[in-house]
């Protein structure tokens, strides 16, 4: 998820900056601009506070972790093919679902680097994680 703002700086000229924020948060978001001048001198920009609502981003979660990994997936319905994979490539885990989240148990997975990767008919997606 993208998302895009603008922040205006006005002093005795007015700017205006656009930047976008490639890994917002969800919930509220803080941005301002950090302004040097030709003599060195720092100013900042009024804070712009941006509400995002919830991630529509793959995420899992918690990383490193023990018994259990949980896992939201952007999009509810589409089938989607969830592998963890050793650092050999080998598969240890197999599943489908059509549920925008899934809860995997990699209790009986040794301790170690491992890949979950997400696929469906539009992407295919890694994500690390370490089973600790």
């Amino acid at each position: 998820m993208e998302f895009g703002f603008e922040l205006e700086w006005r002093n005795s000229i007015e700017w205006n900056y656009g930047a976008t924020d490639r890994q917002p948060i969800a919930g509220w978001n803080y941005y301002r601009l950090k302004i040097i001048d030709t003599k060195n001198k720092i100013f900042y920009s009024a804070i712009k506070k941006i509400w995002i609502e919830k991630s529509s981003r793959l995420s899992v979660f918690p990383n490193p972790a023990e018994k259990e990994i949980y896992i939201t997936l952007p999009a509810a319905s589409s089938v989607w093919h969830i592998e963890i994979v050793n650092v050999s490539g080998g598969v240890v885990y197999k599943m489908q679902t059509t549920s925008a989240s899934a809860t995997i148990n990699v209790q009986s997975l040794g301790k170690g680097v491992y890949f979950v990767r997400f696929r469906n008919q539009y992407q295919s997606i890694s994500h690390r994680f370490i089973k600790k």
